[in-house]
């Protein structure tokens, strides 16, 4: 240990040195030769550092890095508990021979009575098997001592042609079994079913009359019922708002009529437009407002209608007055209309505007067929009822079979005429093409 710890510092000594040699020529500019020949001979002392550095670690340490002096002491207890433990065993042992001397004295009193246990059970076992058979054989004996030998009473009889197959009786068992499922399932559906498909449905389930049905009307045309119908619904749904409006005497002017509906794609836009155009024919001056869609929706008049989009701002439950909604344009005198129209967006996605709600004259629910009516639905026209104060019209849509009581051609003769001017082009209004009316859009 000594001689590797004089080594270890002579090679420290000349590491030190060569590498102040090395900064000496770089300090003078020496030539590269020079400075190659100094940075050889650094590297050769730090490798002969490390491989002293490493006997030195051998000399002190196992080839597993455990330190000897950790060893010797380990093995110097382990020699001390040796010896220890074989005191006591010496001790263990002397007494064990004394038991075993004293054991032998006695004989072997337990391997013969397991021996004993396993005869009586195997002679036990054999005995109830002889008794079992025994009595097995002294009732067979008596039944033969009764009876006599077995006779047969009604030999048995073999068919000699094959039976017919039952498979239209099957055919016709399974035809029977999937009508009735087919029933019940169809029942459990009707039964289940939380739409609103006919009048007296929505009727019930609402708990109001309904004011109008509509039919569906792909495109209004004299020669169609449908058209017809829906434009003989729409007179008679003018006469019910007209006369709600003048039953209810309200004091702010214009009378405002909301259209609201529980979910979206239901008709509002379109039953909108159909009063707008009444209200226009008859030469009133309109304001339509409805929810913006798109970012190119602009405010405009066509055909003495003005038409208002508005968003849905987060103060839309606190609106007071419609051209409230007009929030960030210039200022609207909605005096100068005669009738104001009010669409709002669906009820399950946006909330009710209480003041708005409360002002208007008329409030006209729309519903369409084939529409869920839940318990949520409910609520929520229970609600709006409460804030309207007022009775809430009813107008079913989309009715099937609704064309079947549509008047004749002669009997709204009258009102073709009055609304032939609508039957001309428009006016161009920017945003759409030529041929298009915007009430039709």
């Amino acid at each position: 240990m000594l001689k590797i710890n004089t080594a270890l510092t002579d090679k420290q000594a000349e590491l030190t040195e060569a590498e102040a040699q090395l900064i000496n020529a770089r300090t003078n500019n020496q030539p590269q030769a020079v400075l190659d020949r100094y940075q050889a001979k650094i590297d050769q002392a730090s490798a002969d550092l490390k491989q002293i550095a490493q006997n030195y670690f051998a000399a002190d340490n196992t080839s597993e890095s455990v330190p000897k002096l950790k060893l010797v002491n380990e093995w110097l207890a382990k020699v001390l508990e040796f010896e220890e433990s074989g005191a006591r065993m010496d001790v263990v042992k002397k007494r064990l021979d004394d038991y075993q001397k004293e054991s032998t004295t006695f004989t072997p009193l337990e391997s013969e009575q397991r021996q004993l246990t396993r005869d009586m059970t195997v002679a036990e076992k054999e005995y109830l098997s002889l008794v079992q058979s025994l009595n097995q054989a002294t009732t067979h004996r008596q039944d033969i001592a009764i009876d006599g030998s077995l006779s047969v009473l009604d030999p048995p009889g073999f068919p000699f042609s094959p039976k017919p197959a039952k498979r239209l009786l099957f055919v016709l068992i399974g035809a029977g079994a999937g009508f009735v499922i087919a029933l019940l399932l169809a029942a459990l559906r009707f039964w289940a079913d939380k739409r609103i498909n006919t009048l007296e449905q929505a009727e019930q389930r609402i708990g109001s009359p309904v004011t109008a049905v509509f039919p569906t009307v792909k495109k209004f045309a004299v020669n169609s019922k449908a058209s017809r119908a829906a434009v003989s619904m729409f007179e008679q749904l003018g006469n019910a708002i007209n006369i709600e409006i003048e039953h209810r005497r309200v004091s702010a002017q214009p009378p405002l009529i909301t259209l609201f509906s529980m979910r979206s794609k239901q008709g509002k836009t379109w039953f909108a437009h159909g009063l707008a155009r009444l209200y226009a024919e008859s030469g009133e001056h309109v304001a339509y407002f409805y929810p913006r869609l798109t970012d190119n929706d602009k405010k405009f008049e066509q055909d003495n209608i003005a038409f208002f989009p508005y968003d849905l701002h987060p103060n839309f439950m606190n609106i007071r007055e419609p051209e409230d909604l007009l929030a960030g344009e210039p200022a609207l005198s909605i005096n100068s209309f005669n009738k104001v129209i009010l669409e709002l967006p669906a009820l399950v996605g946006s909330p009710i505007p209480l003041h708005l709600v409360n002002r208007s004259a008329v409030s006209l629910m729309v519903l369409a067929v084939h529409t869920l009516w839940g318990r949520r639905d409910k609520q929520l026209f229970g609600l709006y009822a409460k804030a309207a104060k007022h009775p809430v019209l009813i107008a079913l849509n989309k009715v099937e079979g609704g064309d079947i009581d549509a008047p004749t051609v002669g009997d709204i003769q009258q009102g073709i005429v009055r609304t032939k001017r609508y039957a001309e082009p428009n006016e161009v209004i920017a945003g759409t093409s030529a041929n298009e009316k915007v009430l039709d859009r």
